[in-house]
């Protein structure tokens, strides 16, 4: 196997706090919470999602 120049480095992965990045604009809060607790009951918790 050939050398790599010195410049070249290993770069690790990043790590993210978050599995899931749930975006969305609201214009109903009712709407919103019956989104919300849709997606809780799909397992995608606070814990996982920002």
């Amino acid at each position: 196997m050939t050398q790599l120049p010195d410049l070249i480095q290993q770069v690790d992965q990043p790590v993210y706090k978050y599995r899931y990045s749930v975006c969305t604009l609201v214009t109903r809060k009712q709407e919103y919470l019956e989104m919300y607790n849709s997606f809780i009951e799909a397992g995608f918790t606070p814990d996982i999602c920002e």
